[in-house]
């Protein structure tokens, strides 16, 4: 079965949301205040605040990701929202003494579920 190679092929140009496809910003700097703003969300809500908080914080990450709320169920929205999202991290050489002070290869294999 044929693979896409998310480290060399061009992003998708759209996210389906319950079965419908919506053109998405691909630039990484967007998905990366996306993930910013999903770690503002509270993980159950208790009150009408916290609710209110959540709705205010997905409709912004709609619009980061694609231009506007999509009117879609929130659960639904942030499914397809987060497994969009693809995240690599990897010591800085600048930073640590890791792998003794040197660049190293890196590689990624990304499988379906």
């Amino acid at each position: 079965m044929f693979r896409s190679n998310n480290a060399q092929d061009a992003p998708p140009q759209s996210i389906r949301v319950g079965g419908a496809d919506y053109a998405v910003n691909v630039d990484f700097r967007v998905w990366i205040d996306i993930l910013d703003r999903a770690r503002e969300l509270y993980a159950s809500v208790g009150t009408l605040e916290e609710a209110r908080h959540n709705a205010r914080v997905l409709a912004e990450m709609q619009r980061l990701a694609f231009g506007r709320p999509l009117g879609r169920p929130s659960a639904a929205v942030l499914r397809a929202m987060m497994d969009a999202c693809v995240g690599l991290a990897a010591c800085s050489v600048s930073e640590s003494a890791c792998n003794a002070g040197r660049c190293t290869p890196l590689a990624m294999i990304l499988e379906d579920a």
